[in-house]
Order: structure tokens, then C-alpha cells, then sequence
């Protein structure tokens, strides 16, 4: 459904205000040159540079960040050179010393945070607010039947959904893929309560096809704890 023109334009005004004044807030970046100019560096290191600096979800740090590493990485290569190492192994040796560029990324992720979008999540309730009342007027009218706590379940059901949404806006969701047991085995133990305490509706068991939506979450922390692996990561896959 299309929002009025009225509404939709005064929201496009209020996010770009509230954009506006949470760029003011957020840490002042100096402004840096693309790394390529000031770092020359391999293309095996640029590769690695990518990767890390692209686990960055703030946009405006990245070059920062970029320049930062870039420098180090160039340090370091230079210094396996001095050596006698060629460009191949010196970059090979760099890239060890540097560590895996993925968990280099998510440190730099928690690092560097902006301001929180306060006015977008406070829409996103708001939005989530209407959608409760309507789907709660609607079942009142007799389209479809209402129990006689339905008030109690939907005040329930959106207060776990903010909930869940503030937890995945502020917490490290890397946390998950860096204890991948310890997060399959909270999957598990709420597949088993699924099973526990759900009613057998129409010939099925109700619950767990809830918990089954977690399951991408649980194997994709086995994938994030396996690369570099190579085959032992696929037949554990």
C-alpha cells in the first residue's frame, strides 16, 4: 500500500535531517588519499586490504581504516623484501603476520560504530505499532476468531520483536561466528524445547518449523569458523 505523498515526503525530510545531524555527531575523519596512492601495494595485499576494510558496515571510516592498514601492510612487505624474500613470499608473509582479513574487519567493525539511527528505529516500532493494531482490529471484527487474551499475544509478540531488534542493531552479531558450538548448541536446545512443548496441529508438530528459521543463523557460524580450511571445511559443511 502506497503511502500518501504528504506522509511520504515528510518522512524522506525527517531521515534526511536526522542523517544530517547524526554525521555531525560522529567522529571527525580526517581526509585521507585512496591507499593505492599513498601504499603501493601488491595485488595480493590490495585483495587482502579489500576484504578486511569491506567487513566495515560504517562506509566513512573505511578509507581510515584503509589507510591505516595499508600502511602497516606496506611496512611489513617491505621488510620481508629487505630480506631477500621475493614479491610472491614476501606478501604471502605479510598476509601471516597481518592475520585472517575477515576477523581484522570485525575488529575494525567494533571499532568504529556511528551514532545510532534513533529516528529510524523509533519508525520501525512506530510502523510496527500500526501493524499490531490493525491486525488486532481486524481479527476483532470476526474475520477471524479471537481469543480471549489476543490483546496479551500481540502486546507480547511486538515487545519481543523490539527485543530482537534492538539485540540485532547494538549487539556484536560477530560473537556468533566466533563461538560456532556454542551457537549451534543454543539451536539445538531450542529445536528440542520446539519439540517439547508443541501441540501436534493437522498431523505436524507446530513449533519447530519456528526454530527451523534459525538454522541458516547456526550454519553460517560453521561456515565463518571453517574458511581457509579447504577440504576439511567442505565435508564438515
Amino acid at each position: 500500500m502506497r503511502l500518501p505523498d504528504p506522509v511520504r515526503n515528510g518522512l524522506t525530510r525527517l531521515l534526511e535531517r536526522d542523517a544530517a545531524a547524526r554525521g555531525e555527531q560522529s567522529p571527525a575523519l580526517p581526509e585521507v588519499s585512496p591507499p593505492s596512492q599513498k601504499h603501493p601495494l601488491p595485488a595480493r595485499l590490495a585483495l587482502w586490504l579489500n576484504e578486511a576494510t569491506g567487513q566495515m558496515r560504517w562506509k566513512r571510516a573505511r578509507p581510515y581504516a584503509a589507510d591505516e592498514l595499508a600502511g602497516h601492510l606496506t611496512d611489513q612487505y617491505e621488510a620481508f623484501r629487505d630480506q631477500g624474500m621475493d614479491e610472491a613470499h614476501a606478501a604471502e608473509a605479510t598476509i601471516r603476520e597481518m592475520g585472517d582479513a575477515v576477523e581484522t574487519g570485525t575488529a575494525l567493525d567494533r571499532a568504529w560504530r556511528p551514532a545510532p539511527d534513533w529516528v529510524m528505529l523509533g519508525l520501525v516500532l512506530g510502523v510496527a505499532i500500526i501493524g499490531k493494531i490493525v491486525q488486532y482490529l481486524i481479527a476483532g471484527v470476526g474475520v477471524y476468531p479471537v481469543a480471549a487474551n489476543e490483546s496479551k499475544v500481540q502486546i507480547l509478540q511486538y515487545l519481543a520483536g523490539a527485543v530482537c531488534l534492538f539485540a540485532g542493531y547494538f549487539l556484536d552479531y560477530t560473537w556468533l561466528g566466533r563461538h560456532p558450538r556454542l551457537t549451534y548448541a543454543i539451536w539445538a536446545g531450542i529445536m528440542a524445547a520446539a519439540f517439547w512443548r508443541s501441540p501436534i496441529m493437522n498431523g505436524k508438530w507446530y513449533y519447530p518449523e519456528y526454530g527451523l528459521w534459525l538454522f541458516p543463523v547456526a550454519f553460517a557460524t560453521v561456515l565463518y569458523s571453517q574458511r581457509g580450511k579447504g577440504r576439511q571445511a567442505y565435508a564438515l559443511a
